[in-house]
């Protein structure tokens, strides 16, 4: 008796050991759709007042819209004192492009 559920127990072990060692040790993965979205352009509209000699500067609104920006032609320059700069930030707020616009309260 003993030694034959010894035989049992040691078959189904040797069985379930060929089972397990037969599996596919790939992993699944499921493929995921990459998630792609669409550009963004951001518009903010500022009023700039100088009284006197003090300047402010205010927001009037601002304005997100689908789109990205075309190529920009002008040249690698440095802003003269006065002019306003601004950057192109990547989701992460890092620099991608540094502009100046000419100082918009200096009278041509």
């Amino acid at each position: 008796m003993k030694i034959s559920k010894t035989i049992r127990v040691t078959y189904l072990l040797t069985l379930l050991i060929a089972i397990l060692s037969c599996a596919s040790k790939q992993h699944i993965v499921t493929e995921e759709e990459p998630l792609i979205t669409q550009p963004k352009l951001l518009f903010l509209n500022f009023e700039i007042v100088k009284l006197n000699d003090t300047k402010s500067v205010s927001l009037i609104n601002q304005i997100t819209t689908d789109g990205k920006l075309k190529g920009h032609t002008s040249e690698e320059s440095k802003g003269d004192i006065g002019d306003l700069e601004y950057l192109i930030l990547d989701k992460d707020l890092n620099q991608l492009e540094r502009h100046y616009i000419k100082n918009p309260l200096k009278k041509l």
